[in-house]
């Protein structure tokens, strides 16, 4: 679940397989040419995902790699990095806005995914 807090900041809480939930906080937009001079390496263990504070946010699409999910909106990447231990081969659920727009990937999938999202609907690729 998405959620905005009294600060401002956005909070969204993804599941691995097991139901086990990380929280993330978010609160910086990112330019699309800031973010592509960030490589991720596979082996780091980080995952972000697009919030946007005119919400509910309609995702254009994500890509998922073995080193996250990266969400694009109207052309504007609105992401934070962080790190998220131990779910390296897990299933990821995201859950974005008020919607229930789904996102599950296998972390170590070696080819990346383009999942087409829409609110209250589930990712197809």
């Amino acid at each position: 679940m998405l959620v905005t807090t009294s600060c401002g900041k956005f909070q969204l809480e993804l599941y691995d397989q097991d139901n086990q939930a990380a929280v993330l906080e978010f609160e910086s937009l990112v330019d699309l040419n800031q973010i592509s001079e960030k490589p991720i390496s596979k082996s780091d263990k980080y995952l972000g995902v697009s919030v946007s504070k005119s919400s509910p946010p309609a995702v254009d699409s994500l890509k998922i790699t073995g080193a996250g999910i990266v969400a694009f909106l109207d052309k504007q990447l609105i992401i934070s990095v962080a790190p998220i231990p131990e779910l390296t081969n897990a299933s990821i659920f995201g859950r974005v806005s008020q919607g229930l727009a789904v996102v599950e990937a296998l972390r170590d999938s070696s080819d990346p995914v383009i999942y087409s999202i829409e609110a209250d609907s589930e990712g197809t690729y």
